[in-house]
């Protein structure tokens, strides 16, 4: 008598399955609901996708949920260790929109970033320019281990490959972020530096503001471009923390911080230099430059008094009565 085979019922479909199946039919909605739903993905299941987005999703034939994945790890969960050597290899994915959301995501490692700087610097040549933008911040990310990409990231701001739709926009992009990461690497200042001194004079207010706060890094380094930078002082949409840029360079730039206040430069930005030195001496300087030019005193003193704060103010007050008493 033949034995009676035991009925074995069908596997439970897991969390896992659920979220492969969600995937896949990311391939066959519209483009631009790529992104939206693999967060949608990651907002259902939690962490318990990260391991299907890594192990399935970024090793996908298909380029949208490769794109996808990439996105969701880094929108959702912020780019866990894990799936670093996953985004690494999508460095150099066919897909130009999947290379992008990969160096997108990759910025997130800071430092750490510096495993795959080879590749990083081969895509500051890459034929889009979104991709191109993105390595220099990933680049600038990793700081002063990146020193090697200096020259590299000099010869993709002065590269004219820019499509014509976008080409000022894109190239005005690509010379900020690169600006930006010059400064962040603050390495090889007699290539750096030459290069931040020419962006000072940019048309496009943000690739100025970019090259001033870049030179600021390098202090003592940058004193060649401090009178560009001084200059700025005088530009509509200055950078915020102008004044504090100047002064970063060291003792060169109090003269011509005061100087700068002499030939109308905008004071409150200024003072936030003057600052950096001091409110006594920086009273003080401007006290002795009102004694010797009037104009200087009815134009820009009192104002300038004002805004270094009340301690300021007595100083001036206390200079004034011992004039009087001398008189």
């Amino acid at each position: 008598m033949a034995k009676a085979t035991k009925k074995t019922s069908p596997r439970r479909m897991t969390k896992a399955d659920r979220i492969r199946i969600a995937l896949r039919s990311i391939s066959k909605s519209p483009k631009r609901d790529t992104t939206k739903n693999a967060e949608k993905i990651a907002e259902e299941y939690g962490r318990v996708a990260i391991a299907v987005f890594i192990n399935f999703g970024l090793t996908s034939e298909c380029p949208r949920i490769r794109k996808g994945s990439v996105w969701a790890l880094h929108q959702s969960f912020h780019c866990p260790r894990a799936a670093q050597k996953g985004i690494k290899k999508l460095l150099r994915d066919p897909d130009h929109h999947v290379r992008w959301h990969a160096v997108f995501a990759y910025r997130e490692y800071g430092e750490k970033a510096l495993d795959a700087l080879s590749v990083l610097i081969e895509l500051l040549q890459d034929r889009d320019s979104s991709v191109r933008e993105f390595a220099l911040d990933t680049i600038g990310n990793i700081g002063p281990k990146a020193a090697r990409a200096v020259e590299p990231i000099i010869a993709c701001m002065m590269a004219n490959n820019f499509s014509r739709r976008k080409r000022s926009e894109d190239c005005d992009n690509i010379r900020s972020n690169g600006a930006e990461a010059l400064g962040k690497i603050r390495a090889k200042p007699t290539k750096s530096v030459p290069m931040l001194r020419k962006l000072l004079t940019h048309r496009n207010h943000f690739v100025r503001n970019e090259a001033l706060g870049a030179l600021a890094r390098f202090g003592k380094s940058a004193l060649p471009a401090l009178d560009e930078m001084v200059s700025l002082l005088d530009v509509p949409n200055v950078w915020v923390n102008a004044g504090e840029n100047i002064a970063a360079l060291g003792e060169p730039a109090f003269p011509r911080l005061i100087n700068a206040l002499h030939q109308g430069a905008d004071v409150d930005e200024t003072i936030k230099g003057l600052r950096v030195f001091g409110v006594v001496r920086s009273a003080n300087a401007i006290l002795d430059r009102s004694a010797q030019d009037p104009r200087f005193k009815r134009r820009v003193a009192s104002k300038t008094l004002a805004a270094l704060g009340p301690k300021a103010v007595q100083i001036a007050v206390n200079r004034a009565s011992r004039v009087k008493l001398a008189a």
